[in-house]
């Protein structure tokens, strides 16, 4: 099948878009949000997010230098990675391939990440490091149909990401395309959607978000996990652990680093975070547990009340 180019975006009147699908939403409204994208395609607008652009003949080497894998061959010019400093953890990065000697890094973590870049660069005297978060905009594409309509459409500016387990679509562009860019894909009937609600095709996708925030002892081999070592000179003492799905059998508030209980009430885990599907009334969590102690079926307390957990996901096993 022949590859359609991307349509130009183009359009005399423009959003508010910063009213339209910024900030905090109501649940309601977050439900809804979620149920239309689901079955047709949303869209986020991630611009906020810091953005590192770093150019040069080994820009690609100083983003390796802390990149717990190497990533030399970007699979569709974007990749997921960790960067980290010996074993203390510095962020969670996408990193796009503009050309073959312009990198941008896009991360959460924005500050700390560029202090990072900044004290490695008299390492790569040849690399520019700039901040980039100004200069351009990026929307995130969600839902069961994204695949189909973008897999038809050929664009530099279009990445196929895999951030862990959960494979979406990103588009780069100017910031001062942005305006236009977002009414373009209104016109075409995409959802816009608000943070709380992108969070949860992450987690329903089994993505770790708050990685900084993950149960210290746990840390580094929950790391090692979703972003294997390959690049990373530091051993880690071995714990046999899982990423786990689970859904709570009855509703109720859930509480991070909470333990969880096998069978024979025995401690195998804890908690990460948890979340509420829409139109479903009992919460979800992910939990980290040690990886051949923990069934497919597990204890959590509440107000000293066990409450049976079911796992439906295979994080990676």
């Amino acid at each position: 099948m022949k590859k359609k180019k991307l349509s130009p975006l183009n359009s005399n009147r423009c959003l508010d878009i910063k009213t339209t699908y910024n900030g905090t939403q109501s649940y309601e409204n977050i439900k809804n949000e979620y149920l239309l994208a689901r079955k047709d395609i949303g869209i986020f607008n991630s611009s906020a997010t810091g953005k590192i652009m770093l150019y040069g003949s080994r820009a690609l080497n100083l983003i390796n230098h802390g990149s717990t894998g190497r990533i030399d061959n970007i699979s569709e010019n974007s990749i997921f990675t960790i960067i980290m400093k010996k074993k203390k953890f510095i962020g969670e990065v996408l990193v796009l391939r503009i050309s073959p000697l312009r990198y941008l890094v896009i991360t959460e973590y924005y500050k700390k990440v560029f202090k990072y870049f900044k004290k490695l660069q008299k390492h790569y005297p040849l690399v520019t490091i700039d901040d980039a978060t100004n200069q351009y905009s990026l929307f995130t594409f969600h839902g069961d149909k994204s695949n189909e309509y973008f897999e038809k459409i050929v664009s530099s500016n279009l990445y196929k990401t895999k951030q862990q387990n959960y494979t979406y679509y990103q588009l780069l562009i100017p910031k001062k395309d942005e305006r236009n860019s977002f009414e373009y894909f209104i016109n075409l009937n995409f959802i816009p959607i608000c943070l709380e609600t992108k969070s949860i095709f992450l987690y329903n996708n089994g993505v770790i978000t708050n990685l900084d925030k993950v149960y210290k002892p746990y840390r580094l081999n929950v790391y090692k996990i979703i972003y294997p070592f390959s690049n990373y000179p530091y051993n880690t003492k071995e714990k046999l652990l899982s990423i786990r799905q689970y859904e709570v059998q009855k509703n109720i508030l859930i509480f991070k680093n909470n333990k969880i209980y096998n069978h024979r009430r025995k401690s195998v885990g804890i908690i990460h975070c948890s979340y509420r599907m829409p139109n479903k009334k009992n919460p979800y969590m992910i939990a980290l547990v040690k990886k051949y102690q923990a069934g497919r079926l597990a204890i959590i307390k509440n107000d000293k009340q066990e409450v049976l957990i079911k796992q439906f996901v295979n994080y990676q096993e």
